[in-house]
């Protein structure tokens, strides 16, 4: 049996005590006054993600701004005067003081709505601006984030307002690329249309064919994404499950096991608002 040296097991710790307290102190909002210049101008709406949501649903929206003491620099909830509306009124119902958003169960897919926050800070009233993304599962089977069942794309994600990105290994905040997705659901054709990125293969081949499995996995198949890894070569068919999205929490999750039930899911929102910040 190896046994670690002191000096490294006294750091593991201490990281681990360093990210837990800086986790726990992100749950509480952060006073508007004691925001730094930057953090004043990085202030958003409920995190760097456009929003979306499915008929029917509930949204909390609330104001926040870039961590200084978290890394990756992760959204934090802010305490600060605020007058909320949106456009179109449509369709939807918003408590313009709580920032309440209520999405009619008759809002029909692909509606996007313009969320403004008027806030006030000291140095004056500061405008924010924000989309709302409506999608149902029926017609856009794809949002949400996707794991390869064979390990080799950690990350697939669709979003509702039709970006992608891929990721092999992911970590923190980082994607080997991202775009623009589009899809024919009577063909079960989908094409992908890179933007940008930090690893852009060669060899890919962003056309193909898709299908949704009886257990709700995606199978797309004439297509790659794309030799991003010598292990993983280049493939032509995929098969990803979408049981991604809460693992880097969950993960964590183990590691501060002092973190309650409601504690995980606020860190839940944050995390998924927060991975796409490479890209912005």
């Amino acid at each position: 049996m190896k046994i670690l040296p002191f000096s490294f097991v006294l750091a593991c710790f201490l990281l681990t005590l360093t990210c837990r307290m800086g986790f726990a102190q992100s749950l509480e909002p952060v006073p508007a006054d004691s925001l730094t210049e930057s953090q004043i101008e990085s202030l958003m709406i409920n995190g760097y993600e456009p929003l979306q949501a499915k008929p029917g649903e509930t949204l909390m929206l609330t104001v926040k701004a870039r961590s200084e003491t978290i890394i990756p620099p992760y959204p934090e909830e802010v305490k600060i005067m605020t007058r909320w509306s949106i456009q179109p009124e449509s369709g939807i119902r918003l408590d313009k003081s709580s920032g309440k958003l209520s999405i009619g169960e008759d809002v029909h897919n692909g509606t996007e709505y313009s969320i403004t926050a008027e806030v006030k800070t000291r140095k004056g009233w500061k405008t924010l601006d924000k989309h709302l993304y409506i999608y149902t599962s029926a017609e856009n089977p794809f949002v949400g984030l996707w794991e390869d069942r064979n390990n080799n794309i950690g990350e697939l994600w669709f979003r509702s307002d039709g970006t992608f990105s891929v990721t092999a290994h992911p970590f923190e905040v980082y994607k080997d690329y991202w775009g623009t997705y589009r899809y024919d659901l009577d063909k079960k054709s989908i094409v992908f249309e890179i933007n940008g990125g930090n690893k852009i293969p060669e060899d890919k081949d962003l056309e193909g064919s898709f299908e949704i499995l009886a257990n709700g996995d995606l199978l797309l198949h004439d297509l790659s994404f794309g030799t991003l890894s010598e292990k993983a070569g280049r493939q032509n068919e995929y098969i990803f499950t979408q049981n991604a999205m809460k693992l880097p929490v969950r993960r964590r999750q183990k590691e501060f096991a002092a973190l309650s039930d409601e504690e995980v899911l606020a860190i839940e929102s944050d995390v998924a608002q927060a991975f796409s910040v490479q890209e912005k």
